[in-house]
């Protein structure tokens, strides 16, 4: 284990050792005591539970998995979905796995529950029923809101695309980015994001951004970047995927590794985004030396097909072709853990238990690790042991949170590196993980880990 010594923090500690506990099950406000709260906190816990409010903020994650859950926990707010106005942001992130289970989900809410569904994107998927292509889409009165989606892409196009023929190595890569004084380049991946910056690092306003570094830090990254964009100086941005939805950023000139179709045209909406370049601004599209990473491959081998027969791939049309041949060449996986069988059975027996178990956006759960990045994290930290209602405290630790995967977790925990703080009733707060040794967190890549090699288990 690691002998570097533990700075005192301020506040009351634990480490892993000697403690019987699954790491899976952490998570900010996860099973947090509630008593003694006070009757306004309580108020206020209990409107977010049972979604009780004009207006309620959530996940695409926990909305759906609330409408397959079988706890009454979990099932007890959706008798307020009633009558509502739905909206899903980013409707086209809605997973192929489970999106014949949503779809028919949906259905109901609008034919039953008078609800209406709002697919709310810039890359609109095309979910509706076609008898030739799509005969499992939505059925019912499926329109578009906006007028003319064709004729608005055509007047307010900003960008156009430029695919490389020949792939692409990191070297290569970074030789071309040195060559621009403004240029965004999203990558698949953290690894290789991390990998590409190292080689740019040198360079005038070299930026990096990934989920390895916590929403806070982000969030002054992209404040560093949208003041050298102003301002005209030297700007290179090397980022995964996450600065493709939700982030308004602007950049004269993007390089984007191949992906699919919608994220090619989501990463085209952070370049010339407030039409600062005179006419359209390049969007280079690359294949990776090595092939595209096989989480990625099916979705851009979807989006290179569809490109070699569209003459605008930014039009609705292209957009409506790519989602058409997904859903076409998946569309026996389109419930993959057979949901609808579960809660379809002719005999009459449906098992909910069964249904909500196998109902999981995320397959691969990960494991969130608080960072101490600045005075306000220690002192949030500071405060949580000896706070009568933690929650709060807990939600706002959520801005200096970092997600990684289990492996990542348990490397980062065999090195000492993890700490709990401990509640005055003896256990940690919440199950909060706080990263303990800031060496594994970089200034400019965010939290360093890897995957626990041999060297880890040896004692």
């Amino acid at each position: 284990t690691s002998t570097r010594p533990v700075p005192d923090r301020g506040y009351p500690r634990k480490t892993r050792k000697n403690r019987n506990f699954d790491p899976r099950v952490l998570a900010p406000g996860a099973d947090t005591d509630t008593v003694g709260e006070s009757p306004a906190a309580r108020r206020h816990r209990l409107a977010c539970e049972n979604w009780d409010a004009p207006v309620v903020v959530t996940t695409n994650v926990q909305f759906f998995e609330s409408l397959f859950a079988a706890k009454p926990s979990r099932c007890r707010k959706l008798h307020n979905l009633a009558r509502s106005v739905i909206v899903l942001d980013e409707a086209q992130m809605l997973p192929t796995d489970y999106l014949l289970p949503c779809l028919r989900a949906l259905e109901e809410l609008a034919a039953y529950y008078g609800c209406s569904i709002v697919f709310c994107t810039a890359t609109q998927p095309a979910l509706a029923y076609d008898p030739t292509e799509f005969k499992k889409g939505l059925r019912g009165a499926v329109r578009e809101l906006a007028p003319d989606p064709t004729r608005l892409q055509r007047d307010l196009a900003r960008t156009r695309l430029e695919l490389l023929d020949e792939p692409l190595g990191l070297e290569n890569l970074a030789g071309r980015l040195r060559q621009q004084g403004q240029v965004l380049c999203i990558v698949n991946t953290r690894q290789r994001a991390a990998e590409l910056f190292r080689l740019l690092q040198d360079q005038p306003g070299a930026r990096h951004l990934s989920a390895l570094m916590c929403p806070a830090h982000r969030s002054r990254v992209l404040e560093d970047i949208r003041g050298q964009l102003r301002e005209g100086a030297p700007c290179l941005t090397v980022s995964t995927q996450l600065v493709e939805a939700g982030v308004d950023v602007s950049f004269p000139r993007v390089f984007r590794e191949l992906a699919g179709l919608d994220s090619l045209v989501q990463a085209a909406g952070r370049c010339n985004r407030e039409g600062e370049c005179d006419g359209l601004a390049p969007v280079t599209v690359f294949t990776p030396e090595g092939g595209v990473p096989r989480a990625f491959r099916y979705a851009a081998d979807s989006a290179r097909e569809v490109l070699r027969h569209v003459a605008d791939p930014f039009s609705p049309e292209a957009l409506h072709r790519y989602f058409r041949t997904v859903y076409w060449k998946k569309e026996d996986s389109l419930d993959s853990k057979g949901i609808l069988d579960l809660l379809s059975d002719p005999k009459g027996q449906w098992f909910f238990r069964s249904a909500a178990q196998a109902f999981h956006f995320i397959e691969n759960a990960m494991l969130p690790i608080v960072i101490p990045y600045d005075a306000t994290a220690r002192e949030l930290l500071a405060a949580l042991p000896f706070a009568e209602h933690p929650r709060g405290i807990l939600r706002q630790l959520q801005q200096y949170t970092v997600q990684v995967y289990e492996g990542q977790f348990q490397a980062l925990d065999l090195r000492g590196a993890l700490e709990w703080p401990e509640t005055e009733q003896g256990d940690g707060a919440g199950g909060c993980a706080v990263l303990a040794d800031m060496d594994f967190y970089d200034e400019r890549l965010g939290l360093v880990c890897q995957a626990p090699t041999a060297e880890d288990f040896i004692f």
